[in-house]
């Protein structure tokens, strides 16, 4: 089989790893377009501008595989009925094709603001513009309530004059609870402006003029958001109102195409709901699913949704999915940590855990055997407790 993947990210880094290591019979084209060696994302919000230094995402050895054949080229177009695909003025045929494209930032327009001042955060070449443009002198404003935002915010700290935190609503973090959302933002080294909106910028006075006032600016960074590139698969009736639209094992309504990553949009088994899920074990357990099926052992997905957000001294680790509508219960509340279960009711959607590793893999494990009652992580020898108890 001649197996061609647009895009090296996460997905596809475990795609390939998986389908080499268990000896799959077929040659594997990669096409992208993030330079020679794709960089790890988690690490760009995170530790990037104090080393200064990318996180390769594929090792050394996998990007020397002869079975591996890179193509450093932005795909312009698929035909999944000849399985013809397009880059620059050139063209060839496979046998299957895989979109792990993947998302892009939500690009917002300010008026006054130029491609000096204004940035987002996804690649490397986003991290290194950043990253030219600050001194210790640079006055920095980020637009974003999530994770992203305040990742930046933390990463950024020691490195310049001051940091000021735009909010579109009154508060931060909207998906997860209250009570975890406050305690982050009582650490988060930035200024923080609730409900608050961009006007204008004005670069000969460095202002940028918000509906809550006028903030002194040399540096705007947008993290408002990200969007699927799903626009390989729209002439050909593949996406759904998310991004690419895939069954359980990846595969979208043409057998020669299918989807992993960030970029598919299928019903989760957790949730109940279709869903475009935007993490890293997102994409290792969508890229391993579809992974079982090349390797002709199909299995559907089941993971468990997981995520995580490192913001200074604080990690926070959550297993499963809630709504931003779910119930919120304090299970523990100490000074270093925080414990938060989110339920419809009696049914457990997640676990918030705020440096408290234990309890998330322990939640974890309980997820993984099926659906949680509000009383299995509440009630005294419960099997939460004895999970969390437990060291193995």
């Amino acid at each position: 089989m001649r197996l061609a993947i647009v895009g090296a990210g996460q997905a596809t880094a475990t795609l390939l790893h998986t389908l080499i290591r268990e000896e799959f019979a077929g040659s594997l084209t990669v096409f992208h377009d993030e330079g020679q060696r794709p960089a790890s994302r988690p690490p760009l919000s995170k530790t990037f501008f104090k080393t200064k230094a990318p996180e390769w995402l594929l090792p050394e050895d996998l990007l020397q595989s002869p079975q591996v054949h890179w193509v450093n080229h932005r795909v312009t177009a698929i035909d999944p009925d000849t399985g013809c695909i397009q880059w620059g003025d050139q063209q060839d045929n496979f046998d299957h094709i895989v979109l792990a494209t993947g998302t892009r930032s939500l690009q917002p327009t300010i008026e006054g603001g130029s491609p000096e001042t204004c940035h987002t955060l996804r690649t490397l070449a986003d991290a290194e513009g950043i990253l030219t443009r600050i001194t210790p002198n640079t006055q920095v404003v980020i637009q974003g309530s999530g994770f992203l935002a305040f990742e930046i915010a933390h990463a950024l700290s020691e490195h310049v004059a001051s940091i000021r935190l735009l909010l579109k609503t009154d508060r931060a973090m909207p998906q997860v609870s209250d009570a975890l959302a406050h305690r982050l933002m009582e650490a988060c080294p930035a200024t923080v402006y609730p409900s608050t909106t961009v006007e204008r910028f004005t670069s000969e006075t460095a202002e940028l003029h918000t509906s809550a006032g006028t903030l002194p600016c040399d540096l705007i960074i947008s993290a408002i958001g990200a969007i699927p590139n799903a626009e390989l698969g729209t002439p050909w009736g593949l996406t759904d109102s998310q991004g690419i639209a895939v069954d359980t094992t990846m595969q979208t309504t043409h057998p020669r195409v299918s989807a992993i990553g960030e970029v598919a949009s299928f019903l989760n088994p957790h949730t109940q709901r279709i869903q475009r899920i935007e993490s890293i074990a997102q994409a290792n357990d969508t890229a391993q699913v579809l992974a079982a099926r090349l390797l002709g052992t199909p299995r559907d997905f089941q993971a468990t949704p997981w995520f995580w957000s490192d913001q200074g001294a604080f990690k926070l680790q959550i297993a499963g999915l809630a709504t931003r509508e779910d119930q919120a219960t304090v299970l523990t509340d100490t000074e270093d940590g925080l414990v938060v279960i989110r339920h419809q009711g009696q049914q457990v959607t997640a676990l918030e855990a705020l440096n408290q590793a234990r309890e998330f893999m322990a939640a974890r494990r309980l997820f993984e055997q099926g659906p949680v009652e509000l009383s299995a992580l509440t009630q005294a020898g419960s099997a939460f407790s004895l999970l969390q108890s437990s060291r193995s």
